[in-house]
């Protein structure tokens, strides 16, 4: 008690006529003093985050903005192509899966025939886009790749460099096609 009395008189100036300390001005002081400083502690603690949280936080933030940089360049090239799929590739792409799986069914002296079901099923296109390309694929005028046996139910390729070969004539890198 007497160090609170002599804090409220001495540090605080809170002084009656007779010399003795102004308790209620002088606690009342001191407990809105108190309340403030609790306040601000609540609110520095409130903002009080580690280096490494900051750090974690900034490394999150790059990330995420290269997602939103990536996501940014591919609907402007959506909004280039009107949000159309850029059918020429599309088309490239299943002809070289078809190609790609013949030319990896190979025997040791000549390619082999493989049953156009089981491309369709190696290569994740139904039957009938199997067929459609296969048919494309072996006209001479389109590069002659694909030969269909008799009863046109199994395909081979013409020559074991085909897939390369379609490759290098379509422009496009078959190595990107491996994924």
């Amino acid at each position: 008690m007497e160090e609170i009395d002599s804090f409220i008189t001495e540090e605080m100036g809170l002084l009656r006529d007779d010399g003795g300390a102004k308790w209620t001005e002088g606690i009342t002081e001191l407990i809105m003093l108190g309340m403030d400083s609790w306040r601000q502690g609540q609110v520095e603690r409130a903002h009080l985050v580690s280096p490494e949280r900051v750090e974690s936080l900034e490394e999150r933030n790059r990330e995420l903005r290269e997602k939103v940089s990536d996501l940014k360049a591919k609907v402007d090239k959506l909004d280039r192509d009107d949000g159309k799929i850029d059918a020429a590739v599309r088309v490239q792409r299943i002809e070289a899966s078809i190609l790609k799986i013949l030319c990896n069914n190979i025997g040791a002296k000549s390619p082999n025939y493989m049953s156009i079901e089981a491309v369709a099923d190696k290569t994740g296109h139904d039957y009938d886009t199997v067929v459609h390309y296969a048919v494309m694929l072996a006209r001479v005028e389109f590069g002659g790749y694909v030969q269909f046996d008799r009863m046109e139910e199994n395909i081979k390729v013409q020559r074991e460099d085909a897939y390369e070969k379609y490759c290098e004539a379509a422009g496009i890198d078959g190595v990107t096609l491996d994924g």
